[in-house]
């Protein structure tokens, strides 16, 4: 987390990594950049984690997943939810 972080934007994602790439990088865009960023992802991909570990963004990204066993978005939302260090949070959907 950035110690000046406001927010939290919880992006939940499955299997659909361009999608994620061009919020990712239209975060970068943002005159206020004081959040950080969790991927709540309902699968439990190592392409998503390589994709990240290559990433280079100018605010904190943090990544929750679990394994695919049909679609449990909310749960993987509540770990993003606990994962959060700030009071406000921002959902999208990738």
């Amino acid at each position: 987390m950035q110690a000046n972080s406001v927010c939290s934007i919880i992006i939940s994602v499955y299997k659909n990594y361009a999608a994620l790439d061009i919020i990712l990088k239209a975060l970068s865009h943002q005159s206020f950049m004081q959040f950080e960023v969790i991927i709540a992802e309902d699968n439990d991909s190592k392409e998503l984690l390589r994709y990240l570990s290559a990433s280079k963004f100018a605010y904190c990204i943090h990544h929750v997943s679990q394994e695919d066993k049909g679609f449990r978005k909310c749960k993987i939302l509540n770990a993003a939810v606990a994962k959060s260090s700030t009071a406000y949070l921002i959902f999208l959907d990738g």
